[in-house]
């Protein structure tokens, strides 16, 4: 089960804010990933010739982007960029 944290941690974006200690970037990814997931939600328009015949795929996939640029709009927000 290691190995799998281990590559969840290994995809998961890294941040970096001058002077913020690693716990405060913690609880501020955390308080983001909660506002990105109470945040609205647009709703695809079923498939097309870009998405597959699997509306509940491509809504999970669709979902987890939008979140994704939530999360990352919030932390820039609070003065964060992406380590990379």
């Amino acid at each position: 089960m290691v190995p799998l944290l281990a590559a969840c941690a290994a995809g998961a974006p890294q941040w970096d804010k001058p002077g913020a200690a690693q716990a405060a970037m913690d609880e501020d990814v955390q308080k983001c990933r909660v506002e990105a997931r109470l945040s609205p939600q647009t709703r695809p328009a079923g498939p097309n010739q870009m998405t597959s015949a699997d509306p509940l795929v491509d809504r999970g996939q669709e979902r987890d982007a939008q979140e994704a640029q939530e999360v990352r709009k919030c932390m820039e927000g609070k003065g964060y960029r992406l380590k990379g």
